[in-house]
């Protein structure tokens, strides 16, 4: 299992990748969306604030867990990442 310290916190639950104030959000990520910006397209995990930011913008909640997510692959270049619910 690979970690990258951007994508999780210490205890390995996988922080909040959406953007606030132009930095990342970084809190405990408890819910998977799917939502497009000027950017393009983004499947990534968000805490609850975030979600719903993104929620009135148009995306879509994917998956959602109190416990959180861990990242368990992150890709090389263009970044993939799978995300497993913590149990």
């Amino acid at each position: 299992m690979e970690h990258r310290h951007s994508h999780t916190q210490q205890n390995g639950k996988a922080k909040c990748l959406h953007y606030r104030n132009s930095k990342r959000c970084g809190r405990v990520a408890k819910f998977l969306v799917n939502h497009t910006d000027h950017q393009g397209y983004h499947h990534q995990a968000v805490c609850e604030d975030c979600k719903d930011h993104i929620v009135t913008s148009g995306g879509q909640v994917v998956a959602e867990n109190a416990k959180g997510f861990t990242v368990r692959k992150v890709g090389f270049g263009r970044s993939t990442r799978t995300y497993t619910p913590i149990e």
